[in-house]
């Protein structure tokens, strides 16, 4: 809606029906298509190409009933895409039900988020004061927005967050509406001007800035390219526990036991007696456990399995299970772990390096005079790298 000589508008009217759309101010008018159609004193313009000054072109979509408008009228992106898993959620709501409307006219030049994010679902508070606070307070903070919805919903506690929006939206907006009627009474107050709270929000304010430069500047360093190339550097060193892998015969008494034993010794094939009478689930694979480390078995059979030389053959061992007959296969080292095991260590340790040397770079330019709680001059403290 906007006219491509000087940017004015070209229709004015909330509704009805038009064969041309004329701009008020120059006359320039467009048909029904959106093409430039007339032009007056078109003459005085030099070069004046109306085929390329149509009106622009949009493209629109509808979801849930709002009209959504994105200004490229070929957008990569379609409106379902961009709402995902947020559009599959809250898509049944019951918009047209609600019993109050309220207008929003929003002036943007960006795309989807912006009415999303902006302009959806907005709560109005009211309450027997609202006629005061309107006049002071609610352009700035009269409206919970859906993006408060949103991150609120993001901040919840691990266990919540597998929970549809859908089922708490309203314990949510209940609680963003009962914070704000209490922030609005706080403001009307003039809490914010008293020393001590004024204090306390300076203090806020210098955590989040401190915590928002530290993680910008460590974000730029630990990359995931960057991680990977350090555990790629350290894996060879950082091998895993020891691991075993043997085979088993369990049988429910010592007497079976000791009769499977000497049966052995006389050359008796270990995984054919095991499919025979081993009790254990691992019969069937003739007694094969795998590679294992000594943790992942109970005490009495991991001390036995792993004190055995490979090939050798346990006496029986007693365990919660019955008795069993060992035999150790073969040893290895553990792989070690992963990248994505090894990832939040590896991070954590280089942003301990990223915050050491930003310090070391801070103090040097930084005149920073160090007081006793007798106020007489102190030592100054190791800090940064130094402190390292």
């Amino acid at each position: 809606n906007m006219c491509s000589h000087r940017g004015n508008k070209v229709v004015w009217d909330k509704h009805g029906t038009a064969q041309n759309f004329t701009s008020k101010f120059h006359g320039w008018t467009y048909g029904r298509d959106g093409q430039l159609k007339f032009v007056p004193d078109e003459d005085n313009f030099f070069g004046l190409q109306k085929e390329c000054l149509g009106l622009t072109s949009v493209a629109v979509d509808v979801w849930a009933g709002f009209i959504f408008i994105h200004l490229d009228p070929s957008p990569q992106e379609t409106l379902n895409d961009y709402l995902g898993q947020f559009g599959h959620d809250v898509g049944g709501y019951p918009f047209a039900d609600r019993a109050a409307t309220c207008w929003t006219w929003t002036t943007t030049f960006h795309m989807w988020p912006v009415s999303v994010d902006q302009t959806f679902w907005e709560v109005h508070l009211y309450a027997p004061q609202a006629q005061r606070w309107a006049q002071r307070f609610s352009q700035e903070y009269g409206k919970v927005l859906f993006r408060d919805v949103r991150l609120a919903y993001e901040n919840l506690p691990q266990q919540y967050r597998g929970l549809p929006l859908t089922q708490l939206y309203q314990p949510l907006v209940q609680q963003l509406v009962e914070r704000r009627l209490v922030l609005l009474a706080a403001e009307l107050d003039n809490l914010a001007d008293k020393p001590k709270v004024a204090s306390r929000i300076a203090q806020a304010r210098e955590r989040i800035l401190e915590q928002a430069y530290v993680a910008d500047k460590v974000a730029s360093v630990a990359t995931e390219d960057t991680l990977k190339a350090r555990y790629e550097a350290e894996k060879y060193t950082a091998k895993g526990p020891d691991e075993v892998r043997a085979s088993h015969i369990l049988v429910e008494t010592r007497e079976e036991a000791d009769a499977i034993v000497a049966e052995l010794q006389k050359g008796g094939d270990f995984a054919a007696i095991a499919k025979e009478k081993s009790k254990g689930p691992s019969g069937a694979r003739g007694g094969d456990l795998g590679y294992f480390m000594k943790d992942k078995m109970v005490p009495e059979f991991a001390s036995a399995a792993f004190a055995l030389k490979t090939g050798e053959i346990s006496a029986p061992v007693k365990t919660e299970f019955g008795w069993h007959v060992i035999k150790t296969v073969d040893r290895r080292q553990g792989q070690g772990p992963s990248f994505a095991e090894r990832a939040p260590e590896l991070r954590q340790a280089l942003a301990q390096t990223v915050v050491a040397d930003l310090l070391a770079v801070l103090v040097k330019d930084a005149d920073i005079k160090i007081f006793e709680l007798d106020g007489s001059p102190g030592k100054m403290p190791a800090i940064g790298a130094k402190a390292q």
